[in-house]
């Protein structure tokens, strides 16, 4: 991960996830200076599993979330936070944090999941990507 401090580019570590799997990041939203979130994936047994990594202004650390791998993230404040995501032949997923825990929002019939969300405020979220199936 790279950190932007005023005036130059910083390397600041990633925790390690699973030893011996492969693991990805696809998106970041910082809705403060002490509340960041980074999400992506774990390659396991031939699947992509949801990752997600929590700045508290001094560290990362991975936060325990389910679901197929995440694409990007979306956050207003410390408590609410969207991620969106899916698998390549599977639905599209909604996931919402709430200050404790990442849960499915909804899961939408989509293929190849959703690519992007973006959060106006806690009642105005918008969420894009996938294929509709019809």
């Amino acid at each position: 991960m790279l950190h932007w401090d005023g005036s130059s580019w910083k390397l600041v570590p990633s925790p390690s996830t699973v030893t011996g799997h492969v693991s990805f990041l696809n998106g970041v939203a910082a809705p403060s200076m002490t509340e960041a979130w980074a999400v992506g994936g774990i390659n396991r047994h031939g699947a992509r599993h949801a990752l997600a990594e929590r700045w508290n202004g001094q560290r990362w650390s991975v936060v325990h979330t389910t679901g197929p791998a995440l694409a990007a993230v979306s956050a207003l404040a410390a408590n609410d936070a969207w991620a969106v995501g899916g698998s390549y032949a599977g639905r599209g997923e909604v996931m919402h944090w709430n200050g404790h825990l990442w849960a499915v929002a909804t899961k939408l019939e989509t293929r190849h999941g959703l690519g992007a969300v973006a959060e106006v405020s806690p009642t105005d979220v918008w969420a894009v990507g996938g294929l509709v199936k019809r």
